[in-house]
């Protein structure tokens, strides 16, 4: 897979507009990333990147997120382009739960040196990530109607619930009940 970008400025309008209209998995909930940045630069004074990609080495199968002291990077596994789209933005969106989670503290050493969470912050980022993906799936709703990011409440818990399950199966319960409160 190449750099589509090379000579984005030789290209027509038509095909450049499509190049960079695109959304790729990497690029779901742009506009909340962009809103997070936002945040952290009105509250906390900080030009912090949030920096999302794929990975390309098959031995990456789990997504992460790794804070750094003006950035964070968000690793989605290697093999996001063959997972459903719901599946891929509620991870993406749950990676973005560990950020809101450590949004006072991330000029903290132990948040930086520390690439394990606590459950407490798993549960946390689960639970945001089902209300940030329904927040969004009403969005479109509303919007646009119709379209491929509408989710019904049902299928959006049992895709949480088969996610966490697998994930994290000892917050599972924790989670749950948080999605209901």
């Amino acid at each position: 897979m190449g750099n589509k970008y090379i000579d984005l400025s030789q290209k027509s309008p038509k095909e450049a507009a499509e190049i960079v209209g695109e959304v790729e998995k990497s690029n779901y909930l742009a506009h909340t990333i962009r809103e997070m940045e936002l945040a952290l630069m009105r509250t906390r004074r900080m030009h912090y990147h949030i920096f999302v990609y794929a990975a390309t080495s098959p031995s990456c199968t789990k997504s992460k997120i790794t804070f750094f002291d003006y950035c964070c990077e968000i690793r989605l596994a290697a093999n996001c382009e063959k997972t459903d789209d719901r599946t891929i933005r509620l991870i993406l969106a749950h990676e973005l739960g560990h950020l809101i989670y450590n949004f006072d503290n991330l000029k903290n050493p132990e948040i930086l040196e520390n690439p394990t969470p606590s459950q407490k912050e798993e549960a946390f980022a689960w639970i945001f990530a089902y209300h940030l993906i329904n927040v969004k799936s009403a969005y479109h709703k509303y919007t646009h109607g119709g379209g491929r990011f509408i989710y019904s409440t049902p299928e959006l818990k049992d895709a949480l619930s088969n996610l966490v399950r697998k994930k994290n199966p000892t917050i599972h319960g924790d989670v749950m009940r948080g999605i209901e409160e």
